[in-house]
């Protein structure tokens, strides 16, 4: 995804428990690039400027599970739990039983 597509999907998704400004959109992408969890791909334009587009690679997709399934960081935004439980859908179903409190 760009930038405009992360904010898109950010938009339609999360904003509703989680509020993003521009730069937490645009710059986590190199932070997480530099952390081997996007790769970034430039698409060169002629009439515009060029394109960075992001695919979060399979580090990446790890990183997220654990993440979600972790409990939630204590001192953190309030949302954090409520994000994890959003995209809680990429666990297993034992590993989403076990992120209810009253099983661990």
């Amino acid at each position: 995804m760009m930038g405009y597509d992360l904010r898109k999907y950010f938009d339609e998704s999360v904003r509703h428990f989680r509020h993003a400004g521009q730069s937490q959109i645009y710059r986590p992408p190199s932070k997480l690039k530099g952390a081997g969890w996007v790769e970034r791909k430039i698409k060169y334009q002629h009439d515009r400027p060029d394109r960075k587009v992001h695919n979060i690679t399979e580090a990446g997709k790890q990183a997220i599970k654990e993440w979600i399934y972790d409990p939630p960081p204590l001192g953190h935004p309030h949302s954090a739990p409520l994000i994890q439980d959003f995209f809680s859908g990429t666990l297993s179903g034992e590993q989403m039983l076990d992120m209810v409190p009253c099983n661990r």
